[in-house]
């Protein structure tokens, strides 16, 4: 019971457009289930080839990648994808993600 508590209350925390932008290779990467230090790596290397993620703290960074390895083993990898992909519709063609301390966060 507690689990499903949990799992309900995830899937209900909307992403920012920063974790929807992450979500989605992370997601493509972790489609066969596995996730390792070389697919870590990849994906580390790709976002951090964009100001947005540049510019975090790596704390930050560890955290928000954390959060989404979190959301993808409760959710599978089409639940982030489901959850990303409205946020990232509504972005222009070609731009990334405003960095974090400027997108406005839900406070809990």
């Amino acid at each position: 019971m507690e689990r499903c508590v949990h799992r309900l209350s995830a899937m209900s925390l909307p992403m920012t457009t920063l974790e929807a932008f992450a979500a989605i290779p992370l997601a493509a990467v972790c489609s066969d289930q596995t996730f390792g230090k070389d697919e870590a790596r990849v994906i580390r290397e790709q976002l951090l080839g964009h100001t947005a993620y540049q510019e975090m703290e790596p704390y930050a960074f560890g955290l928000l990648i954390s959060g989404l390895l979190k959301r993808f083993r409760e959710e599978s990898w089409q639940g982030l994808i489901a959850s990303a992909a409205p946020l990232l519709s509504s972005l222009p063609t070609g731009t990334t993600p405003a960095p974090l301390e400027q997108q406005i966060l839900p406070l809990f």
